[in-house]
């Protein structure tokens, strides 16, 4: 830990540890060639409290506040970098996440990661804050969607609309991409009311479907039908393939950018669910005795997502573990992206 010296004067040192809250003196003297001193340890803050009964909030000064998980000792800094005054404090997202209310600004904060955000902000006290995204917050306020990325500051990005329901609310972070330009990659025209989207993992595709229980795919400026009639629909979580129901058939895209090559199954129940592990991926279907597990193809499934983000030495190497000579074939095909090189 470094400190910041404050001063040193007649063998007195005066220093500052890095949070300001705690001033320490040290001294020394020299009696009869014996050298004795001490150590004074001064906590300043302009006042202390409790949230939630868990965590120990210390001011520090009006614009920075420290909160102290009491059960952990974990801690997390809240700073108003415009040098507002901290009114209000919460504790949200199963208490992982900090919130710091200004008078002119909101301040978010990751406990886990250590990061933080301050964007202008208002608050009528109306504001909804959804924090199922990895690495940002999403806010709903009046007919305005807000997105807010931990340790950026300001919006990344925002949208108008009137349509605030977590069923229609999609986020993907992606290193590769940014919202610096505000271009508008596509606008959908449906004549339809949607109940539902969701975007992959890769935020190249959307999932969509409307009131009248038709699924679509829109993949860059293409949309594509696939069902008529669906009961349920998802994404395999971190790949880009499709897994949906209608009536007692499941239908599975290993690829959606061909969305006419479709596996399906038969079932006897009402898929619940889709889990996946580092060996397996299984449709969990409710049917009239127990629940049933359907196995995916994880070699499709790995070797699909890895072309989609253009890692073709993670394709090769899948293909080389499962031995599937027929496939190599499809890292030839000219739209696949390849990682940009220097000459």
């Amino acid at each position: 830990m470094h400190y910041s010296v404050l001063g040193y004067v007649d063998s007195q040192l005066l220093v500052m540890t890095p949070s300001i809250q705690r001033v320490i003196l040290m001294h020394h003297v020299e009696v009869q060639g014996t050298l004795c001193g001490g150590v004074i340890a001064i906590d300043c803050c302009l006042r202390r409290g409790m949230l939630n009964s868990r965590f120990e909030t210390t001011y520090v000064a009006p614009s920075h506040v420290i909160l102290r998980d009491v059960n952990t000792g974990v801690k997390t800094s809240l700073v108003s970098r415009k040098g507002y005054a901290i009114e209000n404090l919460k504790m949200m997202g199963k208490d992982r996440y900090a919130i710091g209310y200004t008078a002119s600004s909101l301040i978010l904060a990751d406990s886990d990661t250590g990061l933080s955000s301050e964007i202008d902000w208002q608050s009528g006290g109306n504001e909804k804050f959804y924090f199922e995204f990895a690495h940002v917050c999403v806010i709903m306020n009046v007919g305005e969607i807000t997105v807010v990325e931990y340790g950026v500051d300001g919006p990344i990005g925002w949208v108008r609309t009137e349509l605030t329901s977590r069923h229609l609310v999609r986020f993907c972070s992606v290193e590769e991409k940014n919202l610096v330009t505000d271009t508008i990659e596509v606008i959908i025209n449906h004549t339809v009311a949607i109940d539902w989207l969701e975007l992959s993992e890769s935020a190249t595709k959307l999932l969509f479907r409307d009131k009248r229980s038709r699924l679509y795919l829109l993949n860059g400026t293409r949309q594509s039908s696939l069902l008529n009639f669906c009961t349920y629909v998802q994404w395999v979580p971190g790949s880009d393939v499709v897994v949906a129901q209608s009536g007692k058939t499941l239908h599975v895209w290993y690829n959606p950018a061909l969305p006419d090559l479709v596996t399906t199954v038969p079932i006897k129940g009402e898929v619940e669910g889709v889990q996946r592990d580092a060996e397996r991926t299984e449709v969990i279907v409710q049917e009239e005795a127990a629940k049933v597990a359907y196995e995916l193809d994880n070699v499709q499934i790995d070797f699909g997502s890895a072309l989609e983000v253009g890692d073709l030495s993670k394709a090769a190497a899948f293909l080389d573990h499962y031995k599937v000579d027929d496939a190599w074939t499809t890292i030839e095909r000219p739209n696949v992206p390849t990682p940009s090189s220097s000459s």
